[in-house]
């Protein structure tokens, strides 16, 4: 009877993964190198740990014994919760945070004799010189690192005056401006004299400028003279967004300087100004002067009618120019037999039915004389297709419809039944039909069914 042979367990773990044992062969067991386990691994790494301390200790020493001026840096309290793991010093080597060992070393030179090896320690700490405390009888170290800071961070209220309109001009002064105007508003006599004298040089640059034109205007409050040196500069600030701000404090001032702004503006170009939204301010405030010379407001009128002589229309169908229009026809610049308003009224359909030209042609109707609005009627009446069928125009015919006479609502209402002239070879049809099916034209009929007497009514 034969042997049976018995299965046998391999004592050797590696063995077991490479041997498998069957139940009736035993196959020759093969001999492999033994594997490195965990705790052998981990005693190499902390070598080679050891073996770096010891070479950033000895770099360490050898620095800081170059530099013995430098008190040490440490990070500030709770200063590592503030910053991602890749910027965190840790206390200790850990094998296990590879951002240790590649943060320890900078690879770019620094200012800093020594500081290859506290990199982490310059990013969260703040330089020795500003932790030492400053008594007569000590010698503050002074640290090379405090030469890096940027002139922008330093205080404003310690820069000289000259210094504090250069920083605004050349275009970081908000805390400079905010300095120099606590000092026009707080200093004594001298300093503000100081600072009035070393304006005029920069007013220009200083009144454009979005902080420096708040300066302006505090040392215009200080001294009104102050702004005589902005003669011939008025038509490029009132253009720019922050200079207007300084003209119109200028305008505020007495009637000379409303005078030489007045001046500069009337001997520029009108249509560029007067198109200007940052312009209009200043122009409505001049054209709301009571000026002592009675014929002033007449002479203004006539140079404006004649720089404007053929664009009336380009500048009344513009945002800017409509308000410079109705703030002229409203302070006594525009009358109804001028010259600027004839223009316009010759061009009335284009008027009618722009956006803005609207506003001018409704200001007409509400606030001029029976003589405007019969010329406006009639200017209807002429143009009663076209205006009433447009979306802006038929604003106007409903203003005209409250504020004009009865005869004028009675002829519009009559020339509703009329046909309308044939266009592009379609027939023609009455305008009521056409007034009807258009969502401007409703509040016209509305108002005619509405607000008009029983008598007129039955006229319709």
């Amino acid at each position: 009877m034969s042997r049976i042979l018995k299965p046998t367990l391999a004592l050797d773990p590696f063995a077991l993964e490479s041997t498998p044992t069957t139940r009736f062969s035993m196959r020759r067991r093969t001999s492999y190198p033994q594997r490195p386990t965990l705790i052998q691994q981990l005693e190499t790494r902390v070598q080679q740990l050891e073996r770096r301390i010891t070479d950033l200790e000895q770099v360490c020493n050898k620095s800081m014994s170059l530099s013995s001026d430098v008190s040490p840096f440490t990070p500030a309290k709770h200063a590592n919760d503030q910053f991602p793991d890749f910027l965190r010093r840790q206390p200790t080597p850990d094998p296990f945070n590879p951002f240790w060992q590649e943060d320890a070393e900078m690879k770019e030179p620094t200012p800093l004799p020594g500081a290859n090896a506290f990199s982490q320690a310059l990013l969260l700490s703040r330089p020795a010189v500003s932790r030492v405390p400053s008594t007569p009888q000590q010698n503050i170290p002074v640290s090379p690192w405090s030469r890096c800071i940027s002139p922008n961070s330093r205080n404003a209220s310690t820069l000289p005056i000259r210094a504090l309109v250069t920083r605004i001009t050349k275009g970081y002064g908000k805390g400079a401006s905010i300095e120099l105007q606590r000092l026009l508003k707080e200093a004594d006599a001298s300093t503000r004299d100081q600072i009035l004298l070393a304006l005029p040089k920069a007013l220009v640059s200083l009144a454009l400028d979005q902080y420096g034109c708040y300066v302006v205007r505090r040392a215009m409050d200080m001294d009104k003279h102050i702004a005589r040196h902005l003669q011939g500069s008025f038509v490029l600030l009132v253009l720019s967004p922050c200079g207007t701000l300084v003209v119109q404090h200028a305008v505020a001032c007495e009637e000379s300087m409303q005078l030489a702004v007045l001046d500069d503006l009337l001997h520029a170009k009108l249509s560029d100004t007067l198109t200007c939204c940052h312009a209009i301010p200043v122009w409505k405030k001049l054209f709301a002067v009571a000026w002592t010379d009675e014929g002033r407001r007449k002479c203004i009128a006539n140079t404006i009618q004649q720089a404007l002589h053929n664009e009336w229309l380009k500048v009344a169908t513009t945002e800017p120019g409509s308000v410079a229009v109705q703030s002229m026809f409203e302070h006594g610049i525009l009358d109804e037999g001028s010259a600027g308003m004839q223009a316009l009224l010759l061009h009335f359909d284009s008027l009618a039915m722009d956006q803005w030209g609207v506003w001018i042609l409704q200001q007409w109707i509400e606030h001029g004389s029976v003589t405007l609005r019969a010329q406006i009627a009639m200017h209807i009446l002429f143009h009663v297709s076209s205006i009433s069928l447009s979306v802006y125009g038929s604003k106007v015919v409903q203003c005209a419809l409250r504020h004009c006479a009865t005869p004028f609502v009675l002829q519009y209402a009559e020339r509703l039944y009329r046909a309308s002239p044939e266009l592009h070879g379609k027939p023609a049809k009455l305008l009521l039909l056409d007034l009807s099916l258009t969502p401007q034209g409703l509040p016209i009929l509305a108002h005619l069914l509405t607000a008009s007497s029983d008598s007129a009514r039955l006229c319709y």
